[in-house]
């Protein structure tokens, strides 16, 4: 798949000035702090019966996808602060902990777009649209699927 820009940073332009920071999924910076603390309260809310079993392999997943949550916020209150290379960082331990992080994906690929990458923010997009589509959020895969046609 080829890809021709007119400006150089035609992308960067796109991602910034059609949707905002965190915006391309009409998702606001609270949000994943929101769902961090949804996490830990349905966590408190089913205590662990002495006769269960530990599943130590569903603890560790959801112990990496917390991680995975807080270092998506801290990447994007980087990204608040324009500081887009350690968002990106931030996103990168994002998703090393949960590769299926299509949000993460999603702001990656705006930073990315910021420092100029524009394959990198590509590749970003298609593979949040990947993962979007796979968990069937249909929204975020087309509005991923416009920008990336308007990138074309």
């Amino acid at each position: 798949m080829t890809f021709n820009f007119m400006p150089a940073n035609f992308l960067s332009r796109t991602l910034a000035g059609t949707v905002t920071l965190v915006a391309i999924l009409g998702m606001i910076p609270g949000l994943a702090q929101a769902s961090s603390q949804q996490l830990l309260q349905k966590n408190n809310e089913l205590p662990l019966k002495t006769d269960d079993p530990l599943d130590l392999n569903d603890t560790f997943s959801q112990l990496l996808k917390a991680a995975a949550e807080m270092s998506y916020s801290m990447g994007n209150s980087l990204m608040e602060e324009k500081d887009f290379q350690g968002a990106i960082e931030q996103y990168n331990q994002a998703i090393d902990n949960y590769p299926q992080y299509a949000e993460a994906y999603t702001n990656r690929a705006i930073a990315k777009a910021q420092l100029g990458d524009e394959s990198g923010a590509i590749a970003d997009l298609e593979q949040a649209a990947t993962l979007f589509r796979q968990q069937g959020n249909t929204q975020a895969y087309q509005q991923i699927q416009q920008v990336l046609q308007q990138a074309q």
